[in-house]
């Protein structure tokens, strides 16, 4: 699947030696999601492409958390600032955003019995 998301998908975020942990947790996630929405049929490539698009959301999430992605750099004298997307804070927000990633891949809609 790695080579899926670096060729197909074309990302470039998640390492190898940590994708396989973030995507067995975007599969899980897909699997809770189709318990409380109604997920439609899709062809097999745009599932992996809303994994993709999940995981790589997970692994932002998780690097910002941590730290791991800064606003401002400095090499020697030589200092740089970029814009950090904003993080969303709370679990809602995550799971928004995770719904926006995967919904670009699959039409997902709240079901009668997920309300």
């Amino acid at each position: 699947m790695y080579c899926f998301y670096r060729a197909e998908y074309g990302g470039t975020e998640i390492p190898e030696q940590e994708f396989e942990a973030v995507m067995q947790r975007a599969k899980e996630w897909l699997e809770r999601c189709r318990r409380i929405y109604t997920v439609a049929e899709s062809e097999e490539i745009q599932e992996q492409m809303a994994l993709c698009a999940v995981a790589e959301g997970m692994y932002r999430f998780l690097c910002l958390q941590n730290g791991q992605v800064g606003e401002k750099m400095s090499i020697g004298s030589v200092s740089y600032t970029a814009a950090v997307p904003q993080v969303p804070k709370t679990y809602a927000q995550q799971e928004k955003e995770l719904l926006r990633r995967a919904g670009i891949y699959l039409d997902i809609c709240r079901s009668a019995g997920g309300q």
